[in-house]
């Protein structure tokens, strides 16, 4: 989750965006709410609990080659690390040289770990010691399946870069069209693809062996809504995301996605997936609650009370997903206005069944400033605002 997780504490700001590449939901409750790590049996659909750090939240898994470890973050209200938990005991031991650490990838002959502090990647090895900056201005790294090569991105010019582990012959792989960031990239383990997300889409490119692009970019996922976190199956045919506060697959040669978890709350998403080398388990996200024990975790289909989620992405630029809870059936509406008060879209205006609903709301046609959204039924009105950026 490369992302402040509470407000006013390290937002990176880069030319006017905010760098938040998943897991808006989770700065909102956290640390009200427990986040902790989760398996899921891509077979079966079974989900278990991994970690459970008492008073700090894990985002951000990455298995260990041999499957047997998961390293992730660990986090407090002022403070992040690294640490590392043995999946079958839960045991969670810091990561020494992981301080600060954040978005950590186990390199695929088990010897290092590649993380971001937030402006640079550094190494460390794979049990614990000095870390080793690799490159500046780098974020989200990622390693091509030789060990030789991270791939990463970078905020300063929203480009996705390789460079060798011993921090020399840094590449261009993809520069933006628009202006806008790429971010996490992530190298197929047949080597043959970089996929990251742009704009809400998830891309690909086929690369060679160092990184290089091969052709043009291939659209994976589409913006229709905002789609993030992109993680290859161990045989490079499937890309687990992000959206909507869940976890969705899709082939990667493209086509429709399937959603694999539903959130067990209003504010209450699944981030951060990542598949284990075997193929048999994602690792994710998940908040709990606050006094969560690993076990099995079991989903809520519908919500316990109603409520207006915050829209995301927030700033955005021309579409952003809103999210709203429906404990039970009702007549909605949900209506966007500007800051005069005047109606400038009517999202919903019709009986829906309970459950969480998704609202994709163009703002295309507007101009940027502050906009406020309400969603009514009945007697219950919420309101939230949002900002649309050009």
């Amino acid at each position: 989750m490369d992302q402040n997780r509470f407000g006013g504490w390290r937002w990176l700001a880069l030319g006017g965006a905010l760098v938040c590449f998943s897991s808006i939901a989770a700065s909102q409750d956290f640390p009200l709410r427990s986040y902790d790590i989760y398996g899921m049996d891509v077979k079966t659909g079974q989900i278990f609990q991994i970690t459970h750090v008492p008073d700090k939240g894990e985002f951000n898994p990455y298995w260990s080659p041999d499957g047997k470890f998961i390293v992730h973050d660990v986090v407090s209200v002022d403070v992040q690390n690294l640490a590392v938990t043995n999946v079958k005991t839960g045991q969670t031991v810091p990561l020494f040289g992981g301080e600060g650490g954040n978005d950590a990838a186990w390199s695929p002959n088990g010897q290092w770990i590649a993380f971001d502090d937030f402006s640079g990647i550094y190494l460390v090895p794979a049990g614990g010691g000095q870390p080793r900056l690799v490159v500046s201005d780098a974020l989200s790294p990622r390693w091509s399946p030789n060990s030789k090569h991270i791939v990463f991105s970078r905020p300063s010019d929203g480009s996705i870069r390789t460079v060798e582990v011993s921090g020399t012959n840094e590449r261009l792989v993809a520069s933006p069209l628009y202006g806008d960031l790429m971010h996490n990239p992530t190298w197929s383990p047949n080597g043959q693809w970089i996929a990251f997300m742009y704009y809400g889409y998830i891309l690909k490119l086929s690369v060679d062996k160092l990184g290089q692009a091969q052709g043009d970019f291939q659209i994976v996922v589409n913006n229709d809504n905002y789609n993030y976190s992109p993680d290859w199956s161990n045989n490079s045919k499937t890309i687990v995301f992000g959206r909507n506060n869940a976890l969705w697959s899709v082939p990667a040669s493209g086509g429709d996605a399937t959603q694999l978890t539903m959130p067990t709350a209003l504010y209450a998403g699944d981030y951060d997936p990542a598949y284990s080398n075997n193929g048999q388990y994602i690792a994710f996200a998940r908040a709990t609650g606050p006094l969560a024990k690993p076990g099995v975790a079991q989903q809520a289909l519908f919500p316990a009370e109603f409520g207006l989620a915050q829209n995301y992405p927030n700033p955005f630029n021309p579409t952003t997903t809103i999210r709203y809870a429906l404990p039970a059936d009702g007549y909605m509406n949900l209506t966007v206005y500007d800051m005069l008060g005047q109606k400038v879209a009517q999202l919903v205006n019709e009986p829906m069944s309970a459950g969480y609903h998704d609202v994709v709301f163009d703002a295309s046609r507007l101009a940027a400033g502050t906009y406020v959204y309400k969603l009514q039924a009945g007697s219950l009105v919420q309101i939230k605002k949002m900002i649309l950026v050009k």
